[in-house]
């Protein structure tokens, strides 16, 4: 275990992989988040690839977004 600002953390979060379980948190982290969910550069393939599959699910906003920004921005600030 450690210790973090008084929160004890498992030694596992070093070496256990992220699952996202979208029917449990209902998308917490990419709306509560200030950095959005983690994508991995394999899962960034997918989501352009697959782009024309979910396209129509998208808000107009959220549209815009990847037209403007792409896919994937990066959080530089807590680098």
């Amino acid at each position: 275990m450690l210790i973090i600002d008084e929160i004890l953390i498992s030694q596992e979060i070093f070496t256990e992989k992220f699952i996202c379980d979208l029917k449990k948190c209902k998308g917490a982290c990419c709306i509560e988040g200030d950095s959005g969910a983690p994508v991995e550069p394999q899962e960034l393939e997918i989501l352009e690839k697959e782009f024309d599959n979910y396209k129509d699910y998208l808000t107009k906003e959220g549209l815009e977004s990847i037209k403007n920004k792409g896919f994937a921005q990066y959080d530089t600030e807590d680098k």
